[in-house]
């Protein structure tokens, strides 16, 4: 048998830039999109003890090496022999104004660099500059940045306003939804609380030098995040504290009832806040129980709610097709977190009492119902079962920002059973796109809801279902029906 040997390097790559960084100052992160194929024979393996990493490298224009080891981008599973994909790269800014050059290259962990096995790295000259010498810098700490989320939806808010501004802005967070618009993650250094103590990583460093120089800082606190500890370590500038509300422990089921224990204990961190906003009455009279902060130091500033998408609609055929929804079909919509503290639970046993007028109403669930909620989702599901609600209870799990607004305007009545509410931004989005809102009688959500819809009492079915009936009986295509 004759043997036919390949041809194939055992480690090598093609590279193709799709995106190089844009200019940049030395308190902005950048980043570079390659696409990148194994053309050797041998597989990259993401973990382990010689996983294949893209890396970079900071030299001197005339190309003296100022940092050999720049952080790593891993890539998202074993990369195959003769497989292509795109990878965005994270870079960190060299500290000092110049120009430079940027060399991206691959290391097999422990064993070699691609370009010391001749695979050409890629050098991209760049410039960073300081930033503008009158512009005041703000830091502003979260403990992760996510889309489809009223605290992140915050920070960005907060960041376009003050660049808007002319503020310098970077934002500390321990995690970052890569979904988040490219020129939002510019602005954003991820950082753990431990690397920041240690000091040595190059994002460190720069989160410790910003954190020295900003003079404004605003740091959120939706629970307790290892982040938060650094207000204490501030000594210059105004430091406010943006306090969004912790859910009882009591009303929580699963891996986070401690931490919100911990998260008010520990509010006594306000004590290092010149400054709180809250979001509401309910959430300022929260703080101030803590003690942690005086009165004369708080102020309510209901959450911003961008509107620009949401107004009134026709329903959409083809999400009516997708949920089964018949064009006279009364709808109850419920948006945000299929977590406990939600009492979904009212919802469904609200069902039989409304279903006696409206036989084929349904409710309408958006939101996560997986990982950490999938216990109790799978519990509502049961409770639909046992109480013959099934076929008129849905899960659609989380939607599209794109498709949030025609999700509203499915519905004849926006519903929330919550036992805890800092304010409640689904309220706001329902009523712009004309929805009648119903939501408890606690916490924040009179506040939030005012003379725009109804409350009812908690853990009330029987309370909800007369506030929904109302509801229904003087909407548009009931009175068309009559007719």
């Amino acid at each position: 048998m004759e043997t036919v040997m390949s041809s194939l390097k055992p480690l090598d790559a093609r590279y193709e830039l799709l995106a190089p960084p844009e200019p940049g100052n030395i308190n902005r992160t950048l980043f570079v999109t390659l696409r990148v194929t194994n053309t050797g024979s041998e597989e990259w393996p993401n973990e382990g003890e010689h996983p294949v990493n893209f890396a970079y490298h900071w030299r001197a224009a005339d190309g003296t090496m100022l940092e050999m080891n720049g952080q790593r981008t891993h890539f998202p599973r074993t990369i195959q022999p003769g497989e292509t994909l795109d990878i965005e790269m994270m870079i960190e800014p060299y500290p000092e104004p110049g120009e430079y050059l940027l060399e991206i290259d691959m290391v097999a962990e422990g064993r070699a660099w691609f370009k010391d096995l001749n695979v050409p790295s890629i050098t991209l000259p760049i410039t960073l500059s300081a930033p503008p010498a009158n512009a005041p810098l703000i830091c502003i700490v979260c403990t992760v940045f996510p889309i489809n989320d009223a605290v992140g939806n915050q920070v960005a808010n907060q960041m376009a306003y003050f660049v808007r501004q002319g503020y310098e802005v970077v934002v500390l967070s321990e995690a970052v939804d890569r979904r988040r618009p490219l020129e939002q993650r510019r602005h954003v250094i991820e950082i753990r609380l431990e690397l920041l103590q240690e000091g040595e990583t190059a994002a460190a460093k720069r989160a410790l030098r910003i954190l020295e120089q900003a003079d404004r800082f605003i740091y959120h606190y939706p629970i307790y995040y290892p982040l938060m500890e650094t207000i204490s370590w501030i000594a210059q500038g105004i430091v406010i504290l943006d306090y969004h509300g912790i859910t009882p422990p009591h009303l929580w089921e699963g891996h986070n009832r401690e931490l919100l224990a911990t998260s008010q204990r520990r509010l006594t961190l306000a004590h290092y806040a010149d400054y709180a906003i809250v979001h509401s009455q309910y959430t300022r009279d929260e703080l101030l129980a803590s003690g942690a902060i005086s009165g004369d130091r708080v102020f309510v500033l209901p959450l911003p709610v961008s509107l620009e998408h949401f107004q009134p609609g026709e329903r959409s055929a083809e999400l009516a097709e997708r949920y089964g929804i018949d064009p006279e079909q009364p709808v109850l919509l419920y948006l945000g977190r299929i977590a406990a503290n939600k009492r979904i639970d009212v919802l469904v046993r609200a069902l039989p009492l409304i279903r006696q007028r409206y036989p084929n109403v349904k409710l309408l669930l958006v939101g996560n119902n997986t990982g950490h909620y999938a216990k109790y989702a799978a519990e509502i599901e049961q409770l639909a079962v046992t109480l013959g609600q099934s076929e008129h209870v849905c899960f659609t799990g989380p939607v599209d920002d794109r498709e949030l607004a025609a999700h509203y305007q499915l519905a004849d009545v926006f519903v929330t059973a919550s036992q805890h509410e800092g304010f409640c931004v689904p309220i706001i989005e329902a009523m712009a796109c004309g929805v009648p809102v119903i939501g408890t009688h606690i916490t924040a959500l009179p506040e939030t809801i005012g003379d725009g819809g109804l409350t009812f009492r908690p853990d009330d079915p029987d309370d909800l279902a007369a506030a929904v009936l109302r509801v229904l009986d003087g909407r548009p295509r009931a009175a068309a029906a009559e007719e």
